[in-house]
């Protein structure tokens, strides 16, 4: 760079000296010194000005060094920092593809391997297609490509292969080569699931709009099949055998009028009244529903109390969430088996934040029992353990949603081969 002002002062003036300080192979600093024609440049008062100015402009120089290198200190260790605490597993990789340094406790727990045990291995991942395509993608990302989406197979020390994105990022020396390559190694089978259930979820609300007009054109078939059979009901001269089979079209015909009603509100999530309700009317309708369906072998039975308050509920809802518990515990007794409901008055204390009193709705089954894996999970939106086709995995998430709508609580107690039970806790007032 040219000073202009300072060319003539240059050529005019006495003894030059001029030095350079160079730190990491690049020109931190330069340092001049230019005297009079009255200086000479060999005598003391020049060698001292000289010494005193490098003196000073070490100083500085190392002052800025010592900054420069504290900043870095901090920046790395920001980085660090970042890097053990992100939820995303992280590493390093060296030119061999092997683990260096960076084995962030997100990677230990999702691999099962410590940092020390990952140290100098190759990554626990596998690509369809195989070393070769291990060692081109690692040429292209050495080479100074960024890679991106990266689809492999992560192979864990304990427990079974999960699929598994890569995502690459070269990081260069002091001199520009790619020294090392960051890796983020993200589990892709939370995704996976995720997607799986919007899709799920999107089907089962165009199905909602199918069963909203299918419900509401049965409504009106049942509707004309009311009307006419209270026609019939009037004629003087039926038989007594006669009536009892008209009796029985007429009740049968009420029960899906109301069945279309409750299906029509649920899908419009038409707004609910809730009244005080006999629970124990609820059981005994969804007992008679379950007897009609029960297969051979299916003992149903119920120990209901006859002095048992009245919730406030929307009896609707209650009796789906009977429905269901009922018809989940007739599906975990494929071999036959006792299923039984109970209500009574909840102890004070035994309803788990619930104020006092509260009512208790147990189904209990000698069915096959539910593992704890399962149990963490099956309250859970579109879980299911059932095969394919069979089950949707929101009836348990539906009993859930509803009882707690109401203030109330829902438990299970269960051992694998020794059936299940499960508790409904719903406040009284």
């Amino acid at each position: 760079m040219r000073i202009p002002w300072l060319q003539p002062l240059f050529l005019r003036s006495g003894p030059k000296l001029g030095w350079g300080i160079l730190v990491a192979g690049g020109l931190l600093a330069a340092f001049g010194l230019v005297a009079s024609h009255g200086m000479k440049a060999g005598n003391g008062r020049t060698l001292l000005l000289a010494a005193t100015v490098a003196a000073v402009g070490l100083t500085a120089v190392a002052a800025l060094e010592n900054a420069r290198l504290r900043a870095g200190r901090r920046d790395l260790g920001a980085l660090r920092e970042l890097f053990r605490e992100s939820p995303v597993p992280v590493c390093i990789l060296d030119r061999q593809g092997r683990v260096q340094g960076t084995w962030n406790p997100a990677a230990e727990n999702r691999f099962g391997r410590t940092a020390a045990g990952a140290q100098g291995r190759p990554l626990p991942v596998f690509l369809p297609g195989g070393p070769e395509e291990a060692e081109t993608l690692l040429g292209r990302a050495f080479r100074g490509e960024a890679l991106t989406g990266i689809q492999a197979q992560g192979r864990p020390k304990v427990g079974p292969p999960f699929p598994l994105t890569l995502h690459l990022t070269p990081l260069r020396g002091r001199e520009g080569r790619v020294e090392a390559m960051l890796v983020f190694l993200l589990d892709a089978s939370e995704f996976r699931e995720l997607r799986e259930q919007l899709l799920h979820s999107q089907k089962l609300e165009t199905a909602g709009a199918l069963l909203s007009a299918v419900t509401h054109d049965v409504n009106n078939i049942l509707v004309a099949i009311l009307g006419c059979n209270e026609l019939l009901l009037q004629d003087p001269l039926l038989t007594p055998g006669q009536k009892r089979r008209l009796e029985t079209i007429h009740r049968g015909a009420n029960r899906g009028h109301a069945l279309a009603g409750r299906l029509l509100r649920y899908v419009r999530k038409a707004p609910q009244e809730r009244c005080p309700t006999d629970l124990n009317e609820l059981v005994q309708e969804v007992m008679a529903l379950m007897g009609e369906s029960a297969g051979p072998g299916l003992s149903v039975r119920a120990h209901l109390d006859p002095e048992l308050p009245a919730p406030l509920v929307e009896p609707s809802e209650i009796h789906q969430v009977i429905m269901n518990l009922g018809a989940n515990a007739r599906d975990a007794m494929p071999g036959g088996g006792d299923l039984t409901f109970r209500t009574r008055l909840a102890e004070p204390g035994e309803a788990p934040g619930l104020p006092h009193p509260a009512v208790l709705l147990e189904v209990q089954d000698t069915g096959v029992g539910i593992p704890l894996e399962v149990r963490k999970r099956m309250f859970d939106p579109f879980f299911t353990t059932k095969p394919e086709g069979q089950g949707t995995g929101l009836g348990l998430a539906v009993v859930d949603r509803i009882v707690k709508s109401h203030g109330g609580h829902v438990r299970c107690t269960s051992r694998v081969g020794e059936g299940a039970l499960f508790q409904v806790f719903l406040p009284v007032g």
